[in-house]
């Protein structure tokens, strides 16, 4: 390479310094493109086979800004480099005087889109695939006619290595240690990312939940397909914020109340990636729980605890309740006011609020 190998590796040091100083990836990528020269580039941190949620770096004028806003109202479409990375799940190297006919990529509709709005018709990109998200970088030539040379895409190589680890290392496991409930941390292609102890627990004994291969499944194999669907879903930048479903206990018990919620994460270079927060309370452990506070709290009795989680359950509908406890509904009053009493509250609406806050 004719580029000093000094100069390179300060640009290596600052793609790592900027971990920790977000406001200095603006720079680090204007270094990239000038020892690659290159005018623009195109960053993406997405699930494979999974809609693009790209940045762009570069001299923005209005002319691009034209171009970006039509790209992504569908000139998408006609990207190769967007099919060449869902046709590679693994990764790999595109370059348009590599995976363009010659012959045709004068003719090719997103060459013209670039050339129009880019003012460059070739370009170089390069994409790395680990825990099943996908980085990648697009840079484009800074001449009109002419694709990279050999030494700008060496160069561009060995920086995108260094980039890409840059960007794995920025979206590390949490830490989820200090979590009570049972959470666990997924990246947007539901590889787990961290755990709480509660979430480690459940998954070791095997409640409801398994890790496969990185991944968080369901036990029960008949919920995996909707179980990937719906994070899928929540994976997607456009996606809903949140889902939830019911997931089998793996015995007798009730099933598992599991939230799935988008977190949005910046890592490395501003490239944006949603990664999913699960929350999963055991309904049966939770309702125990909670008669144990209502008896340690207000001397309610069993019978009592278990009628006033019976209640908020059924929305203080009380014959449901009686029906549901096998009781008369006599009892059910005698044992609510006796509720009332020892919780000092004189109205269902003032219990029901004291319950709830109780229950989180």
């Amino acid at each position: 390479m004719a580029m000093q190998d000094e100069a390179l590796l300060r640009i290596v040091d600052r793609v790592y310094d900027s971990i920790l100083s977000p406001e200095d990836h603006g720079l680090v990528l204007d270094e990239v493109m000038r020892v690659t020269n290159s005018h623009f580039m195109v960053l993406s941190a997405h699930r494979p086979n999974s809609p693009i949620q790209p940045l762009f770096a570069g001299d923005m004028t209005s002319r691009r800004l034209d171009g970006l806003a039509e790209y992504a109202a569908g000139a998408f479409a006609t990207d190769p480099t967007a099919h060449f990375a869902n046709k590679c799940p693994q990764g790999g190297l595109f370059a348009t005087d590599h995976q363009i006919d010659r012959d045709q990529h004068a003719a090719h509709p997103h060459v013209k889109w670039n050339r129009h709005y880019l003012g460059n018709s070739h370009w170089t990109a390069r994409f790395d695939v680990r825990d099943g998200m996908m980085f990648g970088v697009s840079v484009h030539s800074r001449s009109p006619d002419e694709p990279h040379a050999e030494d700008d895409r060496a160069r561009f190589e060995m920086l995108f290595g260094h980039m890409a680890r840059a960007w794995r290392v920025a979206g590390r496991k949490a830490d989820l240690g200090s979590h009570r409930g049972a959470v666990m941390l997924l990246n947007g292609a539901g590889w787990v990312k961290g755990m709480s102890p509660a979430g480690q627990a459940m998954v070791e004994s095997g409640q409801g939940f398994r890790v496969l291969q990185g991944e968080l499944l369901p036990q029960d194999s008949r919920c995996r397909t909707p179980w990937r669907e719906a994070v899928w879903r929540v994976s997607l930048p456009t996606g809903p914020d949140e889902e939830a479903m019911l997931i089998p206990h793996g015995d007798d018990r009730r099933p598992l109340a599991v939230t799935i919620s988008a977190v949005s994460q910046t890592h490395a270079f501003g490239a944006r990636a949603r990664d999913i927060l699960v929350r999963v309370v055991d309904r049966d452990a939770a309702a125990a729980d909670m008669s144990r506070q209502l008896g340690n709290l207000w001397n309610l009795t069993p019978a009592e605890a278990r009628l006033a989680q019976t209640l908020l359950d059924e929305d203080f509908a009380l014959r449901r309740t009686a029906e549901r406890l096998g009781i008369a509904y006599s009892t059910v009053r005698t044992q609510l006011a006796s509720i009332f009493a020892k919780t000092e509250t004189t109205s269902q609406p003032e219990l029901t609020r004291l319950l709830a806050r109780l229950s989180g």
